[in-house]
């Protein structure tokens, strides 16, 4: 099931946004789940993300998706299918900011490309699930959110980080 994004949800909030607020919370709920099952790493450079810091990347550009013909030619030439949609959650990602900007709109190698997309739609059907989950439990989301980012501030080793945060999501899970 192929989970399309309204555009702009992975972008900076439209002026236009009739419901800015039920955007922004689906934006963060998209965000959060992408990050999450990447495990909170870069997709380009495999460094640790914090949430707060993480970008989500559009694997093939949006600027390209604008440019019709080489758009097609590019989907084309790496047997992608043509109803491709760039705001699709498989073709998105997380990434350092400092990462995605030095990716850009450039396009990437066609082993890069393909190896990116081929793992974003194989993560796509557990982000989805993760997202319908916190849409129903949006509470659910905040408290993971709040417990990892205070986790990441203090002097806890990784194992110990990783033993609260199993304590939290249990806690969550079991409570909501």
């Amino acid at each position: 099931m192929e989970q399309v994004l309204p555009v702009g949800l992975c972008m900076k909030p439209s002026r236009r946004s009739k419901n800015k607020k039920t955007r922004q919370k689906l934006k963060k709920i998209v965000r959060f789940a992408i990050w999450e099952q990447r495990n909170g790493f870069c997709v380009r450079c495999g460094e640790p993300i914090e949430y707060r810091d993480v970008e989500i990347d559009h694997i093939i550009a949006i600027a390209l998706a604008n440019k019709p013909d080489e758009f097609r030619q590019l989907l084309i030439r790496h047997e992608l299918r043509l109803d491709f949609n760039v705001h699709a959650l498989y073709n998105l990602h997380p990434m350092h900011r400092r990462c995605n900007l030095s990716k850009a709109a450039k396009l990437i190698s066609p082993a890069v490309l393909l190896d990116w997309l081929s793992l974003a739609e194989k993560n796509e059907k557990r982000i989805q699930k993760r997202i319908d989950k916190y849409e129903k439990e949006p509470l659910m989301l905040d408290i993971i959110v709040i417990a990892k980012q205070a986790l990441t501030q203090k002097n806890f080793s990784k194992a110990e980080a990783d033993g609260y945060q199993t304590v939290i999501r249990h806690i969550v899970v079991n409570h909501f």
